[in-house]
């Protein structure tokens, strides 16, 4: 997957999963960390959450077409939202996930795709730039796999986390 034909967008809020996010850069696949409680665009939403999943809600009003995940319904239908101080104010997971009786993984996941309007490849990739990571290993060269086949090693054999070679 390049940066060209799709993003990956990860819920960064709290924290949690920074060492994944972190392998993901390496790894050099295009993903964007969405932060829930980050600033909306506007200040009809209360933070970036909020905006996410109200944006989304509109876009199913709209037409927006939902995969056929039965599991998705109640996630998208049981959160709910009030208004205060002039935004709009997304309950909080926990309570979402106290009525479930599980967390609105799938939901949520939908809802990040909505995180960033869609935008020209060029503005796409000054925004990801300041995500790169530089580095000269690539465990998948066509050397490397080379030198391992010579040494009588199976391809099952391969790790590419194994660079500490003799």
């Amino acid at each position: 997957m390049t940066p060209d034909n799709g993003l990956i967008f990860f819920d960064e809020s709290g924290h949690w999963g920074h060492g994944t996010f972190d392998i993901l850069i390496t790894a050099s696949l295009p993903v964007i960390a969405v932060l829930g409680e980050d600033k909306a665009p506007t200040k009809h939403y209360n933070n970036l959450r909020t905006y996410c999943w109200l944006t989304m809600a509109d876009w199913v009003r709209r037409g927006g077409a939902l995969p056929p995940i039965p599991e998705l319904v109640p996630e998208l239908t049981e959160p709910t939202f009030t208004f205060l101080g002039g935004a709009f104010v997304l309950e909080p997971k926990d309570k979402i996930k106290e009525r479930l009786g599980y967390s609105p993984d799938l939901g949520d996941g939908l809802a990040l795709t909505f995180a960033f309007e869609d935008m020209p490849i060029d503005e796409l990739r000054q925004l990801r730039g300041r995500q790169q990571v530089e580095h000269e290993f690539d465990p998948f060269a066509k050397e490397r796999l080379a030198d391992l086949e010579a040494e009588g090693a199976h391809l099952v054999d391969f790790n590419p986390f194994d660079y500490r070679r003799d």
